[in-house]
């Protein structure tokens, strides 16, 4: 059966980051070394099979579009069953000026934990979204989508990480700050962090290696209401792990496969030159 909400309509029942997948795997996981969370950088871009090689098990929460108020939900839902021993928190700056919509969706649609706050967005997108779920699992109970671990280009990876083979797209452009930082971002950031400290579990911030250099930010040029809440050691940028070439890149802020291999392998060597697993 199809229901119709007109052009404002957004389901990504799956998830174009295989939501679906992700989080299914993950209510089934148990007592991690390292966690991986953040938007789609952090699922295309941390592929828990190389720090496996330093004998880490390791998971990648990240979906897409994720926001720090779904990165806190998602650590409150399911961080204490992964109880993990080190945390990498993708860093992306254009998310702290953002509202969430697309990611709050985007685990409504693929997840049974996901808080449903009636007035969470103002937006229509977010309402059609909400009364459509609603109506599928408890008026209709319709079954849910099966999401594919291929998606074109894109293959899921146990664990958490999506391997792409996608040759780069010069069309996709990095999104930019605009308007004024969102307090709730902000305010969630600090949860996230108060989370992991509460637990003892050692955190690094971490911002993967853009091709758009001028969408890469320095720890000296964070705001301020950021770099309060980030101690300087404690946040790693990754634009020196490799060229700056198409070579590496899907788009302008993702990596492919290559890229990927060269960005993890540098970080796993910076993180243990800094005594960060011991």
């Amino acid at each position: 059966m199809n229901l119709s909400f007109g052009s404002q309509f957004y389901y990504p029942e799956g998830g174009a980051g295989h939501s679906q997948l992700r989080f299914q795997e993950a209510a089934l996981q148990r007592k991690i070394d390292l966690l991986f969370i953040g938007s789609s950088h952090a699922y295309r871009n941390y592929d828990p099979r190389i720090f496996k090689q330093a004998k880490l098990k390791a998971f990648n929460l990240g979906s897409t579009a994720q926001t720090p108020v779904q990165t806190l939900q998602i650590l409150e839902e399911l961080g204490e069953n992964l109880s993990p021993k080190y945390l990498i928190i993708d860093f992306f700056l254009p998310l702290f000026y953002n509202e969430g919509i697309e990611s709050s969706i985007d685990l409504l649609a693929n997840t049974n934990f996901y808080p449903v706050f009636l007035n969470e967005h103002e937006d229509m997108k977010w309402y059609n979204a909400l009364l459509y779920r609603t109506m599928s699992k408890n008026i209709l109970h319709l079954k849910s989508k099966t999401c594919s671990e291929t998606i074109g280009t894109d293959q899921y990876i146990r664990g958490g990480y999506v391997e792409s083979h996608q040759p780069f797209n010069s069309k996709h452009e990095t999104p930019k700050p605009s308007g004024h930082l969102n307090t709730k971002q902000i305010q969630a950031f600090a949860k996230v962090i108060q989370w992991a400290n509460d637990r003892s579990i050692k955190w690094m911030v971490v911002q993967s290696p853009m091709m758009n250099v001028q969408a890469a930010v320095s720890y000296q040029s964070l705001p301020k209401e950021i770099q309060t809440l980030i101690p300087e050691n404690q946040f790693i940028n990754g634009q020196p792990s490799m060229s700056v070439i198409p070579e590496f890149f899907i788009d302008e802020d993702h990596l492919n496969v290559k890229g990927v291999k060269a960005f993890d392998s540098w970080l796993l060597d910076t993180l243990s030159k800094n005594t960060f697993f011991d």
